[in-house]
């Protein structure tokens, strides 16, 4: 099945204390990505600094926004899972699940979603290059691609990788198999995957 002309794309963010960033990140994916239906969803995590009132702040903009914040901090992964769970229920054609801390070129996040719905698959995992990590964050992510590949068979180029496309029945039914208070989804995801 070819992809829908002018498709709904749904952009989905957990967020924590990126006031500065995150405004001007979803501002940038919006001029950057054409063709589309696009909206955004972001979960700020009850954010100690002042993300959620800028985003807020944002909604009364042309961008099709919705904030949604958690009452008490839950950290990365139950924020993920509410905002990938957010963005199923509204039903677009497909979910872009990316970090709001703005560490992507939009030009290349525009890339990754055109090559993902020109070929009309149902997964796209995102591989971060050019990272200049210190040791330990090297050896930790040496140590999850291990584990993914351990458990699935393949080893993946970014297993914790914040960037992730999917076709809105797959990321449902993905979350059937995540637990809803996973840390780590995102490495529940790529095994899954």
């Amino acid at each position: 099945m070819a992809a829908p002309l002018n498709p709904k794309v749904l952009i989905a963010m957990p967020a924590y204390n990126e006031a500065g960033r995150i405004e001007n990140f979803i501002q940038e994916l919006n001029l950057e990505i054409k063709g589309v239906d696009l909206s955004f969803i972001v979960v700020d995590d009850a954010s100690s600094d002042n993300t959620y009132e800028s985003l807020v702040v944002l909604t009364s903009t042309d961008i099709n926004l919705t904030v949604e914040k958690n009452l008490v901090n839950q950290g990365h992964g139950p924020s993920t899972i509410k905002a990938l769970t957010l963005a199923v229920n509204q039903k677009p054609d497909c979910i872009l699940m990316i970090d709001g801390d703005g560490h992507f070129d939009c030009s290349e996040v525009s890339k990754i979603l055109n090559f993902f719905l020109m070929n009309n698959y149902e997964i796209v995992e995102g591989v971060r290059i050019h990272r200049a990590d210190p040791l330990f964050r090297r050896i930790v992510s040496s140590i999850t691609r291990w584990l993914v590949a351990r458990e699935s068979g393949v080893r993946p180029g970014d297993a914790n990788t914040p960037l992730r496309l999917y076709k809105t029945e797959t990321a449902k039914l993905l979350l059937t198999y995540i637990p809803r208070k996973s840390l780590i989804p995102n490495l529940h995801i790529s095994t899954l995957t």
